[in-house]
């Protein structure tokens, strides 16, 4: 593949394979499903929250942040991703995922974890195909209806140490 294809992620130097792994916050399984990757110049971006536009009428008052914990159910939490663009929804809590994996990766046929779902407002999806690594943030208020899942981030980091055996992990400014 040519690596000016807009399809071309970038060199791969770990990955967690499409696996469950054990949530250093609650010790219950997760599913991880990461790449850490060198991303070409020509993919690299400015890392603006308003690469999609502005979330709501009044961007610069919300506060947005990355959630600091586990959220309170309810927590209103906006996505910025690629193909589902700018969404909002609500933080729902723990819910049981059951994967059919047996046709399309050829790993047992159910796979059983817990997962830190969203739904998505309105009846809307929270995210989509393709959004895939986008950043959930969040901000206060209510409502739901579709599902989508989130890896927290003290669960992803934990995973690539344990992965990688490296002593520090964290998002590049």
């Amino acid at each position: 593949m040519s690596i000016y294809s807009p399809s071309y992620a970038g060199h791969v130097y770990a990955a967690s394979g499409y696996r469950q792994m054990v949530s250093s916050i609650r010790g219950e399984k997760r599913r991880a499903d990461w790449a850490l990757i060198e991303v070409p110049k020509t993919r690299h971006s400015n890392n603006s929250l308003l690469t999609y536009g502005r979330i709501g009428r009044y961007i610069n008052n919300l506060g947005l942040q990355p959630f600091p914990g586990i959220s309170e159910e309810n927590t209103q939490v906006y996505k910025l991703g690629r193909s589902t663009r700018r969404t909002k929804g609500n933080f729902s809590g723990l819910r049981c995922a059951l994967l059919d994996t047996s046709h399309d990766r050829g790993g047992a046929p159910e796979v059983k974890s817990l997962e830190h779902a969203v739904t998505g407002s309105s009846g809307w999806l929270f995210s989509g195909p393709g959004d895939s690594g986008a950043l959930a943030l969040m901000v206060m208020l209510i409502v739901l209806e579709w599902v989508s899942y989130v890896t927290l981030f003290p669960d992803l980091f934990d995973d690539i140490r344990r992965v990688t055996r490296a002593v520090g992990v964290r998002i590049a400014e």
